[in-house]
């Protein structure tokens, strides 16, 4: 019987072995070159650095990524396949990611979470619109004014 873990995703950025990890750009760094990977691949990356040390089931790792669907061992595999890949492990060495008699995997190594402020990328997360104050909100009001002038004079002297 499987369990499913209870997993909200850290997206912070981290650094894992010789790769820097954007999780909300789904994206992998690694000698210079950017790899973007499915959202469930990333989940996966997730997963593992959220438990690095620990050794998961298969079972779990399904039953928490694939709560909703009949477990498929493929969709597992894929995944595994495609953050191998962009991470640029071997399976056979498990550098990286260590797949113990095909059915638990571990993620080796420390997991480095990024402060906000050693970002590298310059990634910036929309946060909403910065409220106009001082004289960016009366030059806007200026402008605003100027315009319903010109439009109103436009309208009444007709050339």
């Amino acid at each position: 019987m499987s369990i499913a873990l209870s997993f909200r995703p850290d997206d912070r950025p981290f650094a894992l072995a010789r790769v820097s990890i954007e999780p909300l750009l789904n994206q992998i760094e690694r000698d210079g070159t950017v790899v973007r990977v499915e959202r469930k691949v990333m989940l996966l990356l997730l997963l593992l650095a959220q438990h690095a040390d620990c050794v998961l089931t298969r079972e779990t790792i399904l039953h928490t990524l694939w709560p909703d669907s009949d477990s498929n061992d493929e969709a597992l595999t894929q995944a595994g396949s495609k953050l191998r890949r962009a991470l640029g492990d071997c399976p056979r060495a498990g550098a990286i990611i260590q797949t113990i008699r095909k059915v638990r995997y571990r993620l080796n190594g420390p997991v480095m979470y990024y402060e906000s402020s050693a970002r590298t990328s310059g990634a910036r997360i929309f946060t909403g619109p910065v409220p106009m104050t001082g004289k960016g909100r009366n030059r806007f009001i200026r402008i605003a004014i100027a315009s319903v002038v010109v439009a109103f004079l436009l309208n009444f002297v007709k050339v």
